[in-house]
């Protein structure tokens, strides 16, 4: 009796059904591959963005940097003399070529030290900006022939040099106003008849006072303080008064200003 061999012969699957259960066998590896990769990408944007943030952590004052600041700004370390000095020659006003003769200060390497000139609004809801004010210096003399007019922003932690100004008469010993403290006191004294407030020191101020007015003779006042770099001194009096000794060596209450509302 011959014998015939069997042969189990299997059913064909169809393509889909071999590729679900490929799927389905390899499920758990696939899972575990796509977190590995979540987890590494994760890890990739994380040390970006602490790579990003460097550089603003260990920025200057308060966080202020160049990059945050609009053009021609300038970051501040602090409001050290030297400091100011550093950040005002950034700016481009100090690489003007200067070896001509134009009406301009052609030496700026002397500077002496800033000093710092706020604003004065009598008047409520108006806000002036505060500036420090750099004298620059005759090299032979050391009086102040011009001025670096550096205006700063609210916090004090950046500046931008509106002007390098130039002094009609020097003004000796590097000042900037042009009455010194002890004449300021002294017409104070003899005019207010008042001392001066010592929990209050006196203070360099600019006024709020529209000089259209003065240059179109609409406007009398031989006072001084319209700019920031030719101040005049305010002085709270012990008579309860805010003083302001003007340029012309006379003693103003604030009603007495010409300003500008």
């Amino acid at each position: 009796m011959s014998s015939r061999s069997h042969r189990r012969i299997a059913r064909r699957q169809p393509p889909m059904t071999r590729v679900l259960r490929v799927i389905m066998y390899n499920s758990p590896f696939a899972l575990l591959g796509l977190a590995v990769m979540v987890f590494a990408v994760a890890v990739i944007i994380a040390c970006g963005q602490s790579a990003q943030a460097q550089p603003s952590a260990t920025a200057t004052n308060a966080g202020t940097t160049s990059a945050s600041l609009p053009p021609g700004w300038i970051p501040l370390r602090s409001q050290a003399p030297a400091d100011i000095i550093a950040a005002a020659r950034q700016s481009p006003l100090f690489q003007v070529n200067r070896s001509g003769n134009g009406d301009y200060l052609t030496d700026l390497s002397h500077l002496g030290t800033p000093v710092l000139v706020q604003g004065y609004p009598p008047t409520s809801g108006v806000t002036l900006p505060d500036y420090d004010i750099i004298p620059v210096l005759d090299a032979a003399s050391g009086s102040s022939v011009g001025a670096v007019v550096a205006e700063l922003n609210a916090t004090h932690t950046a500046l931008h040099v509106q002007s390098i100004d130039t002094y009609a008469i020097p003004r000796a010993h590097g000042a900037i106003a042009q009455i010194a403290l002890p004449r300021a006191l002294s017409a104070l004294a003899s005019q207010a008849h008042t001392q001066p407030l010592s929990a209050m020191p006196p203070r360099l101020v600019y006024l709020n006072i529209n000089p259209q007015g003065i240059d179109q003779g609409t406007l009398n006042w031989t006072g001084g303080g319209i700019l920031p770099d030719d101040p005049v001194w305010l002085i709270a009096g012990a008579d309860g008064q805010q003083h302001i000794i003007g340029t012309d060596g006379h003693a103003y209450l604030p009603n007495q200003l010409p300003i500008n509302h």
